[in-house]
């Protein structure tokens, strides 16, 4: 298993988008395609992680980041069950095929701690899956050639509760997650606080929540 992507959701997506490239010297690139309308864009690092910024209504309350981890979802949705973790399942399969994605996911429901702030994305091998015109933007190519200059270097997740995140998180993923950087912390809201990011030939750079909430909300 490994860290795939950032999930944020916001009212100001091109605003950003726009700090993030400004920053870190990031090529925006196209995500999710409905009827011609491009609804999410992002930004992909040279290790292989990326980040995919969707509209959020406004009037909606706010969404924090998701971490999205690519695994065996048929094996996570068995270890969830036996840990009593509550979960959806979303199988590429069960979903119409004028919408159906190149990947299917499992999501953990809300107050259930770090898991919460995660899903499993599992990939279907077949190149022809991802071929569809609302997921062939070039943020979803996983060939390498959409890779960036930066670096992801790692991505500090606040927990109220430690003890029990270290464990929720070794019982679901079972791999070491070094980008991931569990800290304590009551006094923030749980889920990612910070990103940190290395452009090119320069040093390793934060992305604060403060900084992304305050593009987000500005």
């Amino acid at each position: 298993m490994a860290l795939d992507h950032l999930v944020i959701r916001t009212p100001q997506r091109q605003r950003l988008l726009n700090d993030l490239a400004d920053r870190f010297n990031l090529q925006t690139l196209q995500g999710f395609k409905s009827q011609a309308v491009i609804l999410s864009e992002g930004v992909r690092f040279r290790n292989g992680p990326f980040i995919d910024v969707f509209d959020w209504p406004p009037e909606k309350a706010a969404f924090n980041p998701l971490i999205a981890i690519e695994g065996n979802i048929a094996r996570v949705q068995q270890i969830a069950g036996k840990n009593g973790l509550n979960f959806r399942v979303h199988r590429r399969e069960e979903i119409p095929a004028d919408h159906r994605p190149p990947w299917s996911t499992l999501s953990f429901a809300r107050g259930q701690g770090l898991i919460s702030s995660i899903f499993i994305i599992e990939y279907e091998a077949a190149p022809e899956a991802g071929a569809h015109d609302h997921f062939n933007g070039s943020l979803y190519d996983r060939s390498g050639l959409s890779l960036g200059d930066a670096e992801l270097c790692r991505i500090d997740v606040n927990c109220a509760d430690l003890h029990n995140a270290q464990l929720q998180l070794d019982a679901v993923v079972a791999t070491p997650m070094p980008l991931l950087n569990l800290q304590a912390d009551g006094t923030r809201p749980e889920g990612v606080g910070a990103i940190h990011i290395r452009p090119k030939d320069g040093p390793v750079l934060p992305w604060l929540s403060s900084d992304f909430d305050s593009v987000a909300g500005a």
